[in-house]
């Protein structure tokens, strides 16, 4: 991937929410589509960083944890 490329990511129904529709909008067993812009990266220090703080906050679901 590079820095301001344009990217479309499906995700079949099974690896997004199956049968287990999240709401109205979203019907059970949706193939979902993302157009994605990849506007810029942080290095995996400040990947890092941001974990850390995220997770001192309680925030759920925040970014991996650096490899």
């Amino acid at each position: 991937m590079q820095k301001g490329g344009e990217y479309r990511l499906w995700i079949p129904s099974d690896l997004a929410y199956g049968e287990a529709s999240p709401s109205e909008q979203v019907p059970s067993g949706s193939l979902l589509i993302f157009d994605v812009t990849l506007l810029d990266f942080i290095s995996a220090e400040q990947m890092e960083e941001l974990r850390q703080q995220m997770q001192a906050q309680g925030v759920p679901g925040g970014p991996p944890p650096a490899s």
